[in-house]
């Protein structure tokens, strides 16, 4: 399969802007602003990879190219990340940041790019994800995903618009978020997960390679020189503690939709001179719910309050009708049908009660 490897892109370049976008995975808004701290910054991730170069006396962050040089279908490379972490975490907010050349313009005189029709990112979560070199590569298990669509574009005549998203995971996957799940596939007492980012792309853009970017990322700690010429990353305890790998895999939709893998990229990192590496891990901080996982405790809407009761009994049957992800309550995990045993779990659940 042709494809051409990404290179690294710095994103330092003049003409680089940064924004942040707040979306809500369970109403599909979306809210953008230039100014101010990214929101959920406050408490310490569970796992990230900072943006940035864990290369001494560089500049950072880096960038890799996120589109398929000979793609006919408006879908981009889809890239798969992953690392290990605490089992049984759930995710209730991701912070990522991406970037694009697409033109945009600002009708309404906000001073913020309105949006790119059809231009999309989808961010999906795996349980037992360990790449494929490492045995986990096409074995785990998608366990939630969001996409954010119509993406803002570059108001300026030329550069690269860079955005920072922090989208609110809770009711997807379960009413905190996404669950890693307790799958460990290397064996090193810790889950293995995994992350995908792909591009969907406008179906009027019919000159392609696309302009879109991924932001890539390194663990918090320093570079240490090892006696290869390269360094090695030591990460600080925390927050990052979990760990980091240094390699992406690099999948393509095939003509049937489904995710064919074509590359792995990264692995084999260096900073020494020349070297031609870079350091392959998408740059993402993940955060925990701080609440109690309760399936059947619906109402208010997603944000649970421990208290089982005639309105969340409401709020479900109004998920079952409109067939909300958030009701298929069987199988655990759901079947992606809503039926009769649904409503059944669901009972069952909510006479469990609240831990």
């Amino acid at each position: 399969i042709a494809h051409a490897t990404p290179a690294p892109l710095s994103m330092h370049a003049e003409g680089v802007r940064m924004s942040h976008l707040y979306h809500n995975a369970a109403t599909g808004e979306t809210i953008a602003t230039r100014t101010g701290e990214p929101r959920g910054s406050g408490p310490a991730p569970v796992w990230k990879s900072i943006a940035g170069n864990p290369c001494p006396n560089q500049p950072g962050p880096g960038a890799i190219v996120a589109d398929d040089p000979d793609d006919i279908d408006g879908f981009g490379l889809i890239h798969m990340d992953w690392g290990d972490i605490a089992h049984d975490t759930i995710v209730s907010t991701v912070q990522f940041s991406v970037a694009t050349e697409y033109p945009d313009v600002d009708a309404d005189g906000d001073g913020f790019p309105d949006g790119v029709p059809g231009l999309g990112l989808r961010l999906a979560f795996f349980s037992g994800e360990n790449g494929v070199g490492g045995g986990g590569g096409g074995a785990s298990v998608e366990v939630g995903s969001v996409t954010v669509m119509d993406l803002p574009g570059r108001l300026s005549p030329s550069g690269i618009e860079a955005f920072q998203l922090t989208v609110d995971l809770a009711g997807i996957g379960t009413s905190l978020g996404v669950p890693l799940g307790s799958t460990d596939v290397d064996g090193d007492v810790l889950a293995d997960f995994g992350y995908s980012f792909e591009y969907l792309h406008p179906p009027t853009d019919d000159q392609p390679p696309r302009k879109t970017y991924l932001i890539l990322g390194v663990p918090e700690g320093q570079a240490v020189p090892d006696d290869q010429g390269g360094w090695t990353i030591i990460p600080d305890p925390a927050p990052n503690a979990q760990g980091t790998t240094d390699a992406i895999d690099v999948y393509r939709r095939d003509v049937f939709g489904e995710p064919e893998y074509v590359e792995t990229i990264g692995g084999q990192f260096s900073c020494a001179p020349n070297a031609g590496g870079f350091y392959a891990q998408i740059a993402l901080a993940m955060f925990a719910s701080e609440g109690t996982d309760c399936r059947a405790d619906l109402f208010p809407p997603f944000a649970p309050d421990g208290q089982l009761n005639f309105f969340d009994v409401s709020a479900y049957l109004g998920l079952f009708i409109a067939q909300h992800p958030t009701a298929d309550f069987f199988p655990d995990g759901g079947d992606g049908q809503f039926n009769f045993f649904d409503i059944v779990a669901y009972i069952h659940a909510f006479n469990a009660g609240c831990p």
